[in-house]
């Protein structure tokens, strides 16, 4: 996996390998200060031949501003802030998606008595900006 800050110099973030039809990565090294970071995947036979996937866009400044309470949190969680609607997304440490559901409306509760305890991300997508939120669930 590459990022870039402009589109045209790329540098390496992650490797992850093959074998797979979905993957999650949550990069946790971007600024505020960015309005934009560019992604893309850097794909290597095993002859050594390589190919790059199309490049993904990653708005961050301008971020939705959604809230999670309580945080830390034991059986329920409250997001709010939402001011479209959009898909949410919990990750867990490891990468793996352990919750995805719509946000239809401005306030949203989710049951999270069944994660175990640890720290998660919490993801919003509208289709045209991410959001990242942290979220401690402790038991």
């Amino acid at each position: 996996l590459q990022q870039s800050t402009d589109g045209i110099n790329f540098n390496n973030i992650a490797v992850v390998t093959a074998g797979k039809n979905e993957y999650a990565f949550v990069d946790r090294n971007t600024s505020s200060y960015i309005n934009t970071y560019y992604y893309r995947l850097r794909m290597v036979d095993v002859d050594g031949k390589f190919s790059y996937s199309d490049i993904l866009p990653i708005k961050i400044k301008g971020q939705h501003s959604i809230t999670i309470s309580p945080n830390p949190a034991k059986n329920i969680v409250t997001l709010s802030g939402f001011e479209s609607k959009g898909k949410i997304t919990i990750i867990n440490s490891n990468g793996a998606r352990v919750y995805t559901g719509n946000a239809s409306s401005q306030v949203m509760k989710i049951n999270i008595i069944n994660l175990p305890a640890g720290l998660y991300v919490v993801r919003f997508t509208d289709g045209k900006a991410v959001s990242y939120k942290k979220l401690l669930v402790q038991h």
